[in-house]
């Protein structure tokens, strides 16, 4: 699935200007910044527009991924299309292979939460640490033979209680930041 550029289309500050075609339509992505592979997911309604402030203050340090999931922004969108938290965390599994980056950082915003979380736990993705920011991800009651039901299990999850607070205050994009991913986000 080859990842290609196009023209200069924008909603945002930064543009989408590469396409990635997954398994559930092409995707729009782009790479910001020096440093650090920090791979960023939104959440549902929105898109990636929902991380340019965090993009913009911390460029100088990170190196941003930025995608529109199938379906949001200014990926693909087809009536039947698969829109769902298990596509998502499949194609970002397809994209970072492809991009061939190697336990990048993940942080996921509201459904991006479970997004990155289904990429690591369910579709093996290796990463360095994971950030969850206003996270959703299932129900403590869900019983999923996918082994959905383990994103929800703390003792599934060490480092997740570690993540969730001191990440969600420095990188949520909905609040004011501070200007960096602080240590408590690595492994």
């Amino acid at each position: 699935m080859p990842i290609r550029k196009i023209g200069k289309e924008t909603m945002s500050q930064f543009t989408l200007n590469d396409r990635f075609d997954s398994s559930s339509g092409e995707i729009a992505h782009t790479m910001i910044g020096e440093g650090p592979d920090v791979v960023l997911v939104h959440g549902t309604p929105t898109s990636s527009v929902v991380w340019d402030g965090v993009v913009a203050r911390l460029k100088e340090r990170y190196r941003f991924h930025l995608l529109d999931l199938p379906g949001y922004g200014q990926s693909e969108k087809f009536e039947g299309q698969e829109v769902r938290l298990r596509s998502f965390a499949r194609v970002l599994g397809e994209w970072l292979e492809a991009k061939g980056l190697e336990d990048p950082i993940l942080v996921g915003h509201d459904f991006g939460a479970g997004t990155v979380l289904g990429a690591h736990l369910i579709e093996k993705v290796p990463v360095t640490a994971i950030c969850v920011s206003d996270g959703v991800v299932l129900s403590r009651g869900a019983h999923r033979s996918d082994g959905w039901s383990r994103i929800t299990n703390q003792s599934s999850l060490p480092c997740l209680s570690t993540f969730t607070t001191p990440c969600s205050e420095h990188i949520s994009p909905r609040r004011s930041l501070t200007p960096s991913i602080p240590t408590s986000c690595k492994r």
